[in-house]
């Protein structure tokens, strides 16, 4: 099967300031990430997309959509254990803000990111047990699939798929709309493009 990785398009959250915690906020697509969407689309459509999964958040569903556009016999499938991680007491709140207002938390979290979990929140290691659980659902299918999800789902999802620790993963910054091809064959991974946003360009 081949399983397409993307992030949603961008939010005005993301234009105002990319640090920005957005998590299980439920934002809209500004202007620009609507362009974002229709490009993404327009990069997508020659391939034979059986399923579209989506978080229920507004920012993937309605990027999602726009996929399927092309893919009108494509089903969008909705699942929770898509939705981005819940940043809790720090939503909303930019590095240097929560640096400012939770310095305690700040320096907690950097010690231990994977397990420290955030004040009404989720820390990395819970998110990854769900974000796992919709991988290993979307495999079994074994039909050609597109998954558009969040920076921090989709990190989840690379050291899964690339065996690779969070800390190399997370060296790469993920724009909006960036795209990741796997090919997968029983238990065998190939990277046909990984991180690639060439259709904002």
């Amino acid at each position: 099967m081949k399983l397409i990785i993307t992030r949603h398009a961008q939010t005005s959250w993301n234009k105002e300031n990319p640090t920005r915690f957005q998590g299980i906020k439920d934002t809209d697509l500004s202007k620009e990430g609507k362009e974002q969407a229709r490009k993404l689309a327009l990069r997508l459509k020659d391939h034979k997309i059986k399923l579209i999964f989506t978080s229920p958040l507004k920012r993937t569903l309605e990027t999602a959509k726009e996929i399927k556009k092309f893919h009108p016999k494509a089903e969008i499938i909705v699942d929770n254990d898509l939705k981005e991680l819940d940043f809790g007491i720090l939503e909303g709140l930019t590095d240097q803000g929560i640096q400012e207002k939770y310095k305690e938390i700040w320096e907690a979290r950097e010690k231990d990111k994977f397990n420290y979990k955030i004040p009404k929140g989720e820390s990395y290691a819970e998110t990854e047990v769900r974000a796992l659980r919709i991988l290993n659902k979307i495999i079994k299918t074994k039909k050609d699939s597109v998954i558009v999800a969040h920076a921090t789902i989709n990190k989840l999802f690379f050291k899964k798929l690339l065996k690779k620790p969070l800390e190399d993963i997370s060296r790469n910054f993920f724009n909006n709309t960036s795209v990741s091809v796997f090919n997968i064959k029983d238990n065998d991974v190939f990277v046909e493009e990984f991180n690639c946003d060439k259709h904002l360009r």
